[in-house]
């Protein structure tokens, strides 16, 4: 079965103006405690075959939808106790974190912009706070 979530950017009306936000949204870092080196990432990857610079459409009765698709991945630690060794020596970073890829699929009807994220809710809501930060989104909003 495939689940999937749906969220609408209310500060937009078209894709282009989405599309427009997303030439600025770059790799997220977000630093953990007591990790060093490491730093847990979000961001935003193209699929092969889909450029999110460029719309593709879709037609659904009498309306041409356009969208764009591409894919969201984020990371997240693990609980302290998967952290370290039987020796007491960090792991790997690959080792310490969970990673969550999704395909994002964006679209605009009737002057509104949509996004159906392919994951639950939780994982979906997950995904797009940490891709599509507070910062980022009232940074470009001003």
């Amino acid at each position: 079965m495939i689940s999937f979530s749906i969220f609408e950017f209310h500060s937009y009306e078209s894709l282009n103006d989405f599309q427009d936000t997303l030439k600025n949204v770059h790799r997220v870092e977000r630093s953990v405690r007591n990790w060093e080196n490491d730093r847990l990432i979000s961001e935003i990857r193209d699929i092969p075959s889909f450029c999110r610079d460029e719309q593709v459409n879709i037609q659904v009765d009498d309306q041409c939808i356009p969208y764009i698709l591409f894919e969201g991945y984020t990371e997240r630690q693990k609980k302290l106790q998967h952290w370290y060794d039987v020796d007491k020596t960090i792991k790997n970073k690959e080792e310490r974190i969970t990673p969550y890829h999704v395909k994002i699929l964006v679209f605009e009807s009737n002057n509104k912009v949509y996004a159906i994220v392919f994951a639950g809710i939780i994982r979906a809501k997950t995904i797009i706070k940490d891709i599509f930060t507070l910062e980022t989104w009232e940074m470009l909003l001003q």
